[in-house]
């Protein structure tokens, strides 16, 4: 890594590299779209990694700077992503952005989102584009939009439905947010 050892004053963009050796420190944006179908790392071993990398970290200062995660692409991370990083992102007031576009969430995982939103999380954006979550799932994310921290939610050919179209519709409705 060119800045170990060296105080980056700027956050800087970070990959799989960093996350395998551990160096996760002076990363503001970790960067691992499509890592399990353009690597030999596998999905689980990526998520795991990934999981408890953020976890065990929260008391320290190595992921302070980390800001946004990009896990789109990884189509064999299913629900274990949601719930994998579900309990971290409660945790992990910095992480402000998370994608998990094209990772097959279902609505299980929506459901999981939905919890870490309501327990504090600190993302102002998440996109699970091109996942199944369905109506049911929509109906989840709705429910958690009040009183979070969420300004921006891509669920674009997310098989929302009339339901979950209705339920985003009314939680917009009484919430004070500035979703867009």
């Amino acid at each position: 890594m060119a800045w170990r050892g060296v105080a980056a004053a700027v956050p800087l963009p970070c990959g799989l590299s960093e996350l395998l050796t551990g160096e996760l420190q002076y990363c503001g944006k970790l960067d691992l779209e499509g890592v399990t179908a353009n690597t030999n790392v596998t999905a689980n071993y990526t998520l795991s990694l990934l999981a408890t990398s953020l976890a065990t970290t929260l008391n320290g200062t190595a992921t302070e700077r980390l800001r946004t995660l990009l896990l789109s692409g990884n189509e064999a991370f299913g629900d274990d992503a949601p719930a994998r990083l579900a309990p971290v992102l409660a945790t992990h007031p910095t992480l402000q952005h998370l994608s998990l576009d094209e990772c097959n969430v279902s609505q299980h995982g929506a459901q999981l989102l939905a919890d870490a939103l309501q327990q504090g999380s600190g993302l102002v954006s998440l996109s699970l584009s091109y996942n199944s979550i369905g109506e049911a799932g929509v109906a989840a994310l709705a429910s958690a939009l009040p009183g979070s921290s969420l300004r921006a939610l891509h669920l674009r050919r997310s098989a929302a439905g009339a339901e979950g179209a209705a339920a985003l519709a009314s939680s917009l409705g009484v919430s004070n947010t500035s979703l867009r």
